[in-house]
């Protein structure tokens, strides 16, 4: 099981990933240097990842301190 950007980092290592989201070169460019600047919210890294066709495995847990 990964984390999400530990999948978010593998999915845009690949060539065209973006393809399928009909996003341009430039957007997708622009999406994963947010992500390797550390600038792309979880949230957002999900609405990719699901638009792409993975799902969430295991949600995650929240308890307070």
């Amino acid at each position: 099981m990964l984390t999400t950007p530990e999948l978010f980092k593998r999915v845009v290592s690949r060539m065209i990933w973006y393809e399928p989201l009909g996003l341009s070169k430039q957007q997708a460019a622009n999406i994963k240097a947010k992500f390797l600047a550390g600038k792309l919210s979880d949230g957002k890294q999900q609405e990719i990842l699901l638009k792409l066709g993975y799902e969430i495995e295991s949600p995650t847990l929240w308890k307070q301190k």
